[in-house]
């Protein structure tokens, strides 16, 4: 039987503002959706006539659809992308200052020296709002640069949130935009109003928030450096699930890192103690163990099924790297040793 946490699904409407961007850039969306291994046709979420999708799917159609986006969007204005180093970079620079004023400070210097590749940033007081002006220098604004610039200001959010160890208050995002013609609800998965047709990309909350002292260490951001900038917060709204949120995270890590967060990491990445996260997934009827457990299996299913990797690649790639430890997981999910499942799949 599979675990229940597999019944975490998201809006299927999610993906199609990014869908309907790379078609208009000349993507090739069938190759892109069967890289992101989905199980949804593709043709149904176009034509509405799917209604969810799996929530571990979504994450790693995301990642890739704004992959995508990000590298066209470059490309037509003759930039190269900041890349996710020089993010790391930027981050590893913000970590020793004293509070978030200094923080935000820090980037946008950090910005600047970037050149190019780095947007135009300031910090400004408006009596009791600070107001973080992101200017992306984008010469085409479309629906394309607005799902990029959208997902940098979440960024921003989810960063300076994590360094002082809780959500920041009251927080408004200003987007350089028009509003969007149709409605859609993935601008409600990130957790703060959003207000286009605006002068430039921002970020806005209480002043009183750049005082707030830094708690986190060097030591801490090198745990969750590769988890935090792909933080969605969808579960914070949709429906309120911490699991489907922790569920988001642990099948991107995996995906992308081949290892999951341990429950110090994502008890941060959540602003609270492990102690109430561990109390919070029990009143959902699920824990951090089965979460990720199901998303190993999700995966590891897929790819004993869909490639020819050596099973011991598979386990690496799942985050169980001794191979007893997933023989022994693959079979109490399956209840066959990895090596039979495949020679049935053969056979089939």
């Amino acid at each position: 039987m599979r675990d229940p946490d597999f019944g975490h699904t998201v809006p299927a409407a999610f993906a199609l503002p990014f869908l309907d961007q790379l078609i208009r850039l000349g993507h090739d969306v069938a190759t892109l959706w069967r890289d992101a291994r989905m199980s949804v046709s593709l043709s149904a979420v176009q034509r509405r006539q799917a209604h969810a999708m799996p929530a571990g799917e979504f994450v790693r159609f995301y990642r890739l659809a704004i992959g995508a986006l990000e590298a066209r969007c470059c490309s037509r204005e003759g930039r190269r992308p900041l890349g996710k180093l020089a993010v790391d970079m930027m981050c590893y620079a913000m970590i020793h200052c004293s509070n978030l004023e200094r923080a935000i400070e820090r980037a946008a210097q950090f910005n600047r020296a970037m050149e190019e590749r780095g947007a135009e940033e300031r910090l400004q007081r408006r009596g009791e709002r600070a107001w973080f002006l992101i200017d992306t220098q984008r010469r085409i604004r479309d629906g394309a640069a607005l799902l990029v610039d959208l997902t940098g200001v979440n960024l921003y959010y989810q960063l300076f949130s994590w360094l002082v160890g809780r959500r920041l208050p009251d927080v408004e995002a200003g987007l350089a935009y028009p509003q969007p013609p149709r409605p859609n609800p993935l601008f409600q998965a990130y957790g703060m109003p959003l207000r286009f047709d605006r002068q430039v990309n921002y970020l806005s909350f209480p002043a009183s928030c750049l005082r707030l002292k830094l708690v986190r260490s060097h030591a801490e951001l090198e745990r969750v450096i590769d988890f935090l900038p792909f933080r969605l917060g969808v579960g914070d709204t949709h429906g309120g699930s911490l699991a489907l949120s922790i569920r988001l995270l642990i099948a991107d890590a995996l995906q992308h890192q081949g290892r999951a967060p341990d429950a110090a990491a994502v008890a941060q990445l959540f602003y609270m103690s492990t102690a109430s996260m561990r109390r919070q997934l029990r009143a959902e009827g699920v824990s951090l163990s089965g979460l990720r457990s199901a998303c190993q299996r999700e995966a590891a299913e897929h790819l004993m099924r869909h490639t020819t990797m050596p099973i011991a690649e598979v386990a690496r790639r799942v985050g169980l790297g001794d191979g007893r430890a997933f023989r022994r997981a693959f079979r109490r999910w399956t209840g066959s040793l990895p090596s039979e499942y495949r020679r049935r799949i053969v056979d089939a």
